[in-house]
């Protein structure tokens, strides 16, 4: 008798068989993948994963409505070696922080179908800093997410929907773009408010 089948092997035989068929229909939006596109988005998530401060075993939560990014994340968050929160999106916001905090999440995706974006950002950043005190108290600081006036969907979503469609870890990006892009925007911000760079940096 062979092994027994495991999650990834359950995504693996589909894509290699139907690579080319339909795997999944979002009914929200219509969008359609085949099991080969599929699978290759799985293995960018589980890369962007293995490329963050995790370890294998940690807690990584799911805030999302079904549809097939939620699908995606089921092999792709096993696939990088750690456990999956898939929360329920009708409890309050206190007790989502609360569940956030106490199994641990390390990493939080939010869908953005039934919440604001910056209420989402917002309620992620700060369950995170929850689930790690010594690591990142503060660090996300008190910016206005949810002022949309100052900063619409459209600007937070924009820069999110562009890093997500590539896998940032350090075999793909050697140097340190994301720093260099921190200090090119510290510089614009301070030169058009006539400071100094310098004075914007933080020690956090």
């Amino acid at each position: 008798m062979g092994a027994e089948p495991t999650l990834a092997w359950t995504l693996q035989r589909p894509a290699a068989q139907y690579a080319n068929k339909v795997a999944t229909i979002d009914r929200g939006t219509g969008e359609r993948r085949i099991w080969s596109e599929v699978a290759d988005r799985v293995n960018g998530l589980s890369s962007g994963l293995l490329g963050l401060d995790l370890e294998i075993g940690d807690r990584v939560g799911a805030l999302m409505l079904n549809s097939g990014r939620h699908f995606e994340l089921w092999f792709a968050i096993p696939g990088a070696g750690m456990v999956m929160n898939d929360l329920n999106y009708r409890l309050a916001e206190e007790e989502l922080a609360f569940i956030c905090g106490d199994s641990d999440v390390k990493v939080l995706f939010v869908d953005d179908n039934y919440l604001d974006v910056g209420r989402a950002l917002l309620n992620a950043y700060q369950a995170i800093e929850a689930a790690n005190p010594e690591r990142l108290k503060g660090v996300f600081g008190s910016a206005a997410w949810t002022d949309k006036a100052q900063m619409p969907d459209e600007t937070l979503k924009n820069p999110i929907e562009h890093f997500s469609k590539h896998t940032l870890s350090l075999a793909n990006v050697p140097e340190d773009e994301l720093g260099n892009g921190y200090e090119y925007l510290i510089k614009q911000f301070a030169d058009d408010s006539g400071h100094t760079a310098q004075e914007f940096y933080t020690n956090r």
